[in-house]
């Protein structure tokens, strides 16, 4: 594909990503040009992209054995800065609007992934990129695959692992599917709520795997709603986790999209009012406190 700019776009800045290694054969090279194939098959109108919330490849090419492919810029970097951010001016995290309005937008570009008929198998707050604007976006699908595999023993010889932090306790089993992404979603939500450094191993590595929060404040934090979407995306058994559709179909999420439709909400990294979660979350009685820090980035 072309690497240089089409006629008009003159000036814009991208973002170039570059492959560590060089090709290691054959089958090296087709499984690292799977990133580009997926990002080109998730803008595709057959699947209804492009999408707002996946970040939106411009070309990729082949130089001398290296993989390159080139994206749109998303100017404030990552989620991974901003909790950087929060973690160094507050111990209280984003608060819990900016994180349904994350998960928001994290779960509608999520939805299109998978019904695609793709996993992302890394999702983590360094892989969700934020534009000038403030739109969040899923990005960096190196690990992403197709699923189900085109045949059987291809499924059987699947082996891809994430960061051990935000990994699913199945995939050490070798056991794929949506369910993975789920279950790193909720590491990420919690990481975003409870503004901790997630652990890589050890003992509080298993907790987290196997329904036990107790080295987290989940409970003294979240609400009710978005503890227990939480620890539901986040349970060990994976086939009780919810859909992406199912949660896309919560309530919370439902009065948020009315909300937003309203003009009422500002972008996902922006603080908004106590009022702003009582009708998030329907309360009828005093309103919870809500930080309205705000953060340059």
């Amino acid at each position: 594909m072309a690497r240089h700019p089409a006629p008009g776009e003159e000036g814009k800045v991208w973002c170039v990503k570059r492959r560590k290694n060089p090709f290691e054969g054959a089958k090296d090279r087709q499984r690292q040009l799977e990133e580009a194939n997926i990002l080109q098959y998730l803008a595709t109108p057959s699947v209804g992209g492009p999408h707002s919330h996946i970040v939106q490849m411009i070309d990729f090419w082949e130089e001398q054995n290296t993989l390159y492919i080139r994206t749109e810029l998303c100017g404030l970097g990552d989620l991974s800065i901003l909790l950087q951010e929060f973690g160094r001016i507050s111990e209280d995290g984003l608060g819990e609007a900016r994180v349904w309005k994350i998960l928001n937008q994290i779960t509608k570009g999520l939805l299109h992934v998978h019904q695609a008929g793709i996993l992302h198998l890394d999702l983590k707050p360094a892989n969700i990129f934020i534009t000038d604007s403030g739109v969040l976006k899923i990005g960096d699908f190196g690990l992403a695959t197709r699923w189900p595999r085109p045949n059987a023993a291809l499924e059987r010889g699947f082996e891809r692992e994430g960061d051990r932090e935000y990994m699913a306790p199945e995939i050490l089993r070798g056991v794929y599917g949506k369910p993975a992404d789920i279950f790193s979603l909720g590491v990420l939500a919690l990481e975003c709520i409870c503004n901790i450094v997630v652990p890589d191993m050890g003992e509080p590595w298993h907790k987290l795997r196997t329904d036990d929060f107790s080295d987290t404040e989940l409970s003294g934090i979240a609400s009710f709603e978005l503890s227990s979407l939480i620890i539901g995306m986040m349970h060990s058994d994976r086939t009780l986790r919810p859909s992406i559709q199912q949660i896309r179909a919560s309530i919370a999420f439902q009065r948020l999209e009315g909300m937003l439709a309203s003009g009422v909400v500002g972008s996902a990294i922006e603080p908004e009012e106590p009022a702003f979660l009582a009708s998030l979350l329907g309360y009828s009685g005093p309103e919870p406190v809500e930080d309205s820090m705000d953060v340059d980035m």
